[in-house]
């Protein structure tokens, strides 16, 4: 190996099961399905939290939400906590960021007149922002803005003119104003690609990330027409949207209050009662978007490819989380189903063999691997542990047998919902082969038999003792343990290797 370079496609709200080359998808995705020829697929991967800003803390750091607390999107995360940025930069390598982060500030380290907090997000400390999202969107809106766009509302510009829809079309199938070439996934494609043109001689990490496919769901064109929502499959929901809603009072909560503004900007009233046309139409939109973000990537990879860099560099695709797109009467990634945790994961490293891993991943595993790739020590305070053995054809030792999720459900600002209390609005979820289990700080729980009803159709509404003991026993094992590693005494300090923790 030349040069120690680590790329890391971040998508955001892109479904696990949206990838043309592992089959069974109506979406078509030529050039990710590009990184599988030498790739690892990890086919059960999960993020450890939603939403956003949360999930990508937990990817940041390799720590649980029960640890960062960054519980929100807008919840600060604390300065104490190594992140991968630092990490890397301790050892020669610059963290290049082109997109955003989703980090708000610790408070402490500054003033409340501070203008990160004005924002949903800002820059995880670290990182050398190249072209930052957050914070105004001002690299983008700048770029626009001297095109001659009209930035000053930048939600209209990227929402469709009024238009007559064609028959056998829904609300959100009319184009973007914007252009595929003045889309923000191109802005920050050509970002990335004019920094890397720069940086062929030297260690890079760079954590590329793009906002789509998140809401609202518009692409631009041709991208808007490309699939057809007659060829759409049926969500995976309840026979009626009364029998969903009777599951569990935070779900009749999420299908009474769900607006459909915020994912179809012509459209109104409640996601819930959207037309089984206009469902399959953002089906049909979100996959075009999808199509449109994967052309994007093929300009990154051809870039490696033509320069050599192919061989020399980790390539990781992922998401920060799901998409339940249409699953349960919802969009977005709310709620405790499946859809809005499980996510894409491809490891494709130089010389790399294609290969399928069916074993529980999680989040938290990224910072780790990436670390054990550059030779880096693992800070034991991760909770995750490093899938280098799993791309190498080894099987680690104690690999875990189900996953952890977790959300929350407090809002400061809005609320919290139900009447909850902001300290009562924790949740947590267990999954194995067997059992979807979830466990409300302040509310009943929710379970189901996955052998049975692997959609989770069908609440028992109880609380399995064997997953509320597996759920105990990994909250338990991860409580903050940095050092916890150590133990003074008679021969001075003795100290455990990280791999002595389970997972």
């Amino acid at each position: 190996m030349g040069h120690r370079k680590i790329l890391i496609l971040f998508t955001d709200q892109w479904r696990w099961d949206a990838i043309s080359g592992l089959g069974g998808t109506i979406a078509k995705t030529p050039n990710v399905d590009r990184l599988l020829a030498r790739g690892t697929v990890f086919r059960n991967h999960y993020t450890v939290c939603v939403p956003c800003g949360p999930s990508r803390a937990s990817f940041l750091t390799g720590l649980y939400a029960m640890t960062h607390r960054s519980v929100t999107n807008g919840t600060p995360l604390d300065d104490r906590f190594d992140n991968l940025a630092l990490s890397v930069r301790r050892q020669g390598i610059e963290p290049l960021l082109v997109g955003y982060t989703t980090t708000t500030p610790d408070p402490r380290s500054t003033t409340a007149n501070d203008p990160r907090f004005q924002v949903a997000g800002d820059v995880l400390p670290g990182f050398k922002p190249l072209a930052p999202y957050h914070a105004g969107q001002d690299t983008y809106r700048a770029e626009l803005k001297a095109k001659g766009y009209d930035v000053s509302d930048m939600d209209r510009l990227w929402c469709p003119e009024p238009q007559p829809l064609p028959p056998g079309r829904g609300l959100s199938w009319p184009p973007s104003r914007l252009s595929t070439e003045d889309a923000d996934n191109a802005f920050y494609t050509d970002q990335a690609l004019k920094h890397l043109a720069v940086r062929e001689d030297r260690d890079w990490l760079m954590f590329l990330t793009f906002m789509r496919p998140h809401p609202p769901f518009v692409a631009p064109a041709p991208w808007h027409d490309m699939f057809d929502p007659a060829d759409m499959p049926a969500p995976r929901r309840a026979a009626s949207l009364a029998e969903e809603a009777n599951q569990h009072p935070y779900v009749a909560h999420l299908l009474e209050t769900t607006d459909v503004q915020g994912f179809i900007p012509q459209g109104t009233g409640r996601i819930a009662d959207l037309s089984d046309l206009d469902v399959a139409q953002t089906m049909a939109t979100y996959f075009g978007m999808i199509a449109e973000l994967d052309f994007q990537i093929g300009r990154v990879l051809d870039h490696l490819e033509a320069t050599g860099e192919v061989d020399e560099t980790l390539v990781i695709f992922t998401s920060d989380h799901g998409e339940l797109l249409g699953d349960h009467y919802m969009f977005g990634k709310a709620g405790p189903f499946e859809g809005s945790y499980r996510i894409p994961l491809i490891l494709a490293e130089p010389g790399g063999t294609a290969r399928t891993i069916e074993a529980y991943t999680e989040s938290v595993d990224l910072m780790p691997t990436i670390l054990d790739w550059i030779g880096a020590p693992i800070p034991r305070a991760c909770d995750g542990r490093s899938l280098l053995p799993w791309m190498r054809g080894e099987t680690p030792a104690r690999w875990r047998d189900g996953v952890m999720l977790e959300f929350d459900l407090r809002s400061i600002k809005s609320g919290t919902p139900l009447g909850l209390v902001p300290d009562d609005g924790g949740a947590a979820i267990w999954r194995d082969e067997a059992t979807a289990f979830v466990h409300y700080a302040g509310l009943p729980p929710m379970s189901y038999d996955l052998r049975k009803d692997p959609h989770e159709l069908k609440n028992l509404g109880k609380t399995p003792e064997r997953a509320a003991a597996q759920l105990l026993t990994r909250r338990i094992g991860h409580a903050e343990r940095t050092l916890t590693g150590y133990q003074a005494g008679p021969g001075g300090l003795a100290s455990l290797a990280v791999s002595d923790h389970m997972v």
